[in-house]
């Protein structure tokens, strides 16, 4: 522990010695490079700095440890309608939430977020084969039902302490990656796009995408000149 915190005192040192212009950068140093991009595959902390530049949660657990929505408009709650107990078997209750996904969020090449692509990474996610770094995050989930392009049902097969939360699911678009993904869950992970096609605007809903990767080395994440942004004003105020 000594020899981090001896590093991170240099590497702080270093960035008060850097020019006024440099300073615009942020640059994160770590001793790990993503085995993949694709943000379901696999857990990595490196991967999670990346992405978290580039795209947008479902929802997060704010500084309060409240769920506040950011690619919804609104967290589901017994208290507002949004989640309903039923039942799935004669002793077992499950849960049905109703999610609408923010009307103005949009993939960077100006396809729509929609419920197909929350469908269509439910069936990534739920295949072991994928090798998901969650598997339970999508099993847990009995059927999703399409209300329109911008609201789905998702019928979840408990009722915990955090039934209404989907912080850990993390969108796929579906316009791109199902062609990926027709190919057989087993060797998805080596066709995703996130790693065969990274600096395409349509894999990212945030406000970068990736326009650099040297394999081992470092990734780079800036704005795109082409890139479709809505202005998104979602959670608490």
């Amino acid at each position: 522990m000594v020899w981090r915190s001896l590093t991170l005192a240099f590497l702080v040192f270093l960035a008060g010695m850097m020019p006024a212009q440099a300073k615009e950068r942020l640059v994160i140093g770590i001793t790990q490079y993503p085995t993949t991009l694709n943000p379901i595959v696999d857990a990595m902390m490196a991967k999670s700095y990346t992405l978290a530049m580039t795209r947008r949660p479902m929802m997060v657990y704010d500084q309060n440890w409240e769920l506040v929505c950011l690619l919804c408009t609104e967290v589901p709650t017994f208290e507002n309608g949004l989640a309903k107990k039923e039942k799935i078997e004669a002793a077992r209750t499950g849960v049905a939430l109703t999610v609408t996904i923010h009307p103005d969020a949009v993939w960077g090449d100006g396809v729509p977020v929609s419920s197909e692509d929350v469908v269509f990474t439910w069936q990534v996610g739920k295949d072991p084969k994928t090798g998901v770094g969650s598997l339970e995050t999508y099993t847990q989930i009995l059927d999703i039902d399409v209300v329109d392009e911008k609201t789905f049902t998702m019928h979840i097969d408990r009722v915990s302490y955090q039934y209404n939360s989907l912080a850990g699911f993390d969108i796929l678009p579906a316009h791109i990656e199902r062609a990926k993904f027709e190919g057989g869950a087993e060797g998805y992970r080596d066709r995703t796009a996130f790693d065969t096609d990274t600096y395409n605007p349509g894999l990212y809903h945030g406000p970068y995408v990736i326009t650099e990767k040297v394999s081992g080395s470092h990734i780079t994440s800036s704005g795109y000149p082409g890139l479709r942004r809505a202005s998104m004003t979602t959670g608490r105020e």
